[in-house]
């Protein structure tokens, strides 16, 4: 799906959905009701005003609100947190069908709401079968955050919930997917092309990582998720070296390779280093476990869901994507990235429970239970970690 802003009003749009922002009236504004309550409890007739309707929306037509006025009035649109009503086959703005997503209370407003709403957008959408969205940015109420802000989390919301993983489903061909959203305003403030940009970025990082992790095993190998890696690095100030098995033994690594040892497939191990500041500024270190997949070993897991084991090498995934991700929006810090990729299976040659091995450091470790296979590979990448004196390490498992 693509992602653009497009500078218009909302008459005439052309599109097969559009999506208008609904938020809780401040408190305060419903008067009428409590008036008529203290009236009845004195025997006297109420003068107060019908209560006010609980949602109110901001920056339509008249032809939208005189489509929505009803539901709004009998509250059957509330403005709740990603409340979503459809008006199909309304048109309206140019749209076939209108679809109101509710903020909640404009002052609680966050970049997460936001994200979510354009996510609610794009389900809704999909449900309808349409193929192209409009999103009124002018319907937000009024808020505290940047314009910048604003698009990238209706961008990131909209590309995140685009994403599924069916590349090996035949059927997947014949759904109707979102192909097309604008981001509507009609006027384009400064910082919007930067959110847009920065939106793209993050949510094809994210779902990069996503993709990385769906894989199945046979199809995500620890030299196919290098590989990988070196592509997604291409056009980039990234820098990606890959050892190989003889590398990390010669680096004296015995406690990730022992976890290597069962099984056919070559480890590796991704070294990824980025420097967008200067060679003074100490490095921010990530760290993130590569099990491509994981069966426990000799300590081997129950049969029931293992085939999802295929995500413990999610850790090392979102590692890859944050690197890529820091180096297309060219940050000013130095950062490393370190994936020890490897498969933990039951082979003739792997370790078995009472092994004794030596980790990079010269630690010697007793496995006891060959399952607790990822602080043997994270061990090794932390000690490598340590040796790049980074200004902190962040690990993920």
């Amino acid at each position: 799906m693509k992602v653009d802003l497009k500078k218009s009003g909302l008459e005439n749009l052309g599109v097969d959905a559009l999506v208008v922002f609904v938020s809780k009236r401040s408190a305060g504004k419903n008067s009428g009701k409590n008036a008529a309550k203290e009236a009845a409890k004195a025997g006297k007739k109420s003068t107060a005003a019908p209560e006010a309707p609980k949602a109110t929306v901001e920056g339509v037509s008249k032809a939208i609100q005189a489509k929505i006025q009803g539901s709004l009035d009998d509250s059957s649109i509330g403005g709740s947190v990603n409340e979503a009503i459809m008006f199909r086959d309304s048109t309206v703005g140019g749209a076939r069908h209108l679809i109101t997503i509710g903020l909640g209370d404009p002052k609680s407003m966050t970049h997460e709401t936001l994200r979510q709403a354009a996510a609610t957008a794009v389900n809704h959408a999909r449900s309808a079968k349409a193929r192209t969205l409009a999103i009124a940015m002018d319907t937000l109420p009024h808020n505290s955050l940047d314009a910048n802000v604003v698009v990238q989390a209706l961008t990131e919301g909209a590309h995140l919930a685009d994403y599924s993983f069916n590349e090996f489903k035949a059927s997947a061909k014949d759904v109707v997917q979102v192909e097309q959203t604008y981001i509507v305003s009609t006027a384009k403030a400064k910082g919007h092309e930067s959110g847009l940009d920065t939106g793209n970025t993050i949510a094809s990082c994210v779902n990069f990582s996503r993709w990385l992790g769906d894989r199945p095993g046979n199809k995500m190998t620890p030299t196919i998720l290098a590989d990988e890696t070196i592509k997604a690095a291409k056009n980039t100030k990234l820098k990606v070296s890959v050892w190989d098995k003889a590398r990390i033994k010669n680096e004296k690594m015995g406690s990730f390779l022992s976890v290597s040892n069962g099984s056919s497939q070559e480890p590796k191990f991704i070294v990824m280093e980025y420097n967008g500041a200067s060679n003074s500024k100490k490095p921010i270190c990530f760290v993130g476990k590569g099990l491509t997949f994981d069966c426990g070993g000799i300590s081997i897991k129950p049969a029931a869901g293992m085939e999802e084991m295929k995500y413990d090498m999610c850790g090392g995934a979102n590692v890859i994507a944050t690197m890529i991700a820091i180096a297309r929006l060219k940050l000013k810090i130095n950062a490393i990235g370190l994936v020890p990729a490897t498969e933990n299976l039951a082979g003739p040659a792997a370790t078995k429970p009472g092994d004794i091995v030596t980790a990079r450091n010269g630690k010697t470790i007793e496995v006891n239970n060959t399952d607790a296979e990822g602080r043997l590979i994270l061990a090794d990448a932390l000690v490598y970690a340590c040796e790049q004196n980074p200004s902190m390490i962040i690990d993920t498992a």
